[in-house]
């Protein structure tokens, strides 16, 4: 009886993960920056999204390869189906500050549903100019609060090796 009970929560967990894996992905949207952060344009979100998961953990990543630095979300794992909508910035300076809200936005991505196992990225050139970078990512799962999370700072040469993390 005990061991029907567990088969019986394992396939309805199973069923529902692989409904999430194949919803469509044809909602991805996609901007650029070459300017300060104060001239972006005002967005205007639709919030009629009920909570329908139950939780989703959205990872964010920087890294560096053939002179461009990328800044990456990816949803490793939602429980239930749900809307994830994320934007992911990436920042430089040429001098370290304590804040991205002093640094240019290079570049800027956004996505309507981030399903899980996708993920989205925003990249930029180094264009041979020693820089600070950070990442950025501001998501919001369902209807609940939106959730910023940053990467540290990063030094990269002019070559794009990491000076420090």
């Amino acid at each position: 009886m005990k061991t029907k009970k567990i088969i019986s929560a394992s396939v309805a967990l199973l069923v529902a993960l692989t409904t999430i894996l194949f919803l469509p992905k044809d909602r991805q949207k996609a901007f650029a920056y070459s300017y300060p952060q104060e001239q972006a344009v005002e967005l205007e979100l639709s919030e009629n999204v009920g909570t329908r998961g139950l939780f989703s953990i959205i990872s964010l990543s920087m890294n560096v390869n053939d002179g461009q630095v990328t800044a990456t979300a990816k949803n490793d794992f939602t429980l239930f189906t749900s809307t994830v909508r994320v934007y992911v910035y990436l920042y430089s300076s040429t001098t370290n500050q304590d804040s991205y809200i002093n640094m240019s936005l290079e570049s800027g991505n956004y996505i309507d549903d981030l399903d899980m196992g996708e993920s989205i990225s925003a990249s930029a050139a180094i264009n041979g100019v020693k820089r600070y970078w950070q990442a950025r990512i501001y998501y919001k799962v369902d209807n609940k609060d939106w959730t910023e999370k940053l990467s540290n700072v990063w030094l990269i040469d002019v070559d794009g090796t990491i000076i420090n993390e």
